[in-house]
């Protein structure tokens, strides 16, 4: 099975051209962009913390509900909790459609693909320019790799 530390290191080559600096970024276990608790309550941002961690698990899973949220965390940063990705939210976008119906012998996996899913991934991949279109091609297939042997490993 593909290390979860292996899948984030991957991912983190597409975080590379953002604003924030390595250290700011939570440990290989922790989703992608993960940001550290700085100012405001910091029981709220630790709460915040472990719900990003949970939706990412679950995510990983083959959930739909928790890759949209994923998606759209990346997308607008989980109030402060996330660091913005627009590939990696465009790679979740394309999760979403791509595996819409996942069966995992004979267990449905990821289910209810629909048309705001279709437009939303539009959206979020047709502004990308060409190196953040590779990051997402990249993030895509390690997502739907490991997607597929977290969701196997929890029958």
């Amino acid at each position: 099975m593909i290390r979860l530390s292996v899948l984030c290191s991957v991912i983190v080559a597409a975080i590379a051209s953002s604003p924030v600096r390595g250290e700011e970024l939570a440990s290989a276990e922790d989703p992608p962009g993960l940001l550290k608790c700085s100012g405001g309550s910091l029981e709220s941002c630790l709460t915040s913390r472990q719900s990003v961690r949970l939706w990412y698990r679950s995510s990983l899973e083959g959930s739909a509900s928790a890759q949209r949220w994923m998606a759209k965390c990346y997308t607008d940063g989980c109030n402060g909790t996330l660091q913005k990705n627009r590939p990696i939210a465009c790679a979740w976008r394309q999760v979403i459609v791509k595996t819409g119906d996942l069966r995992i012998q004979g267990k449905v996996v990821a289910a209810g693909v629909n048309e705001a899913d279709v437009d939303a991934m539009a959206k979020a991949c047709s502004t990308l320019n060409p190196l953040e279109a590779k990051a997402a091609e990249t993030s895509l297939s390690w997502l739907l790799r490991f997607s597929s042997q977290a969701a196997r490993s929890q029958r």
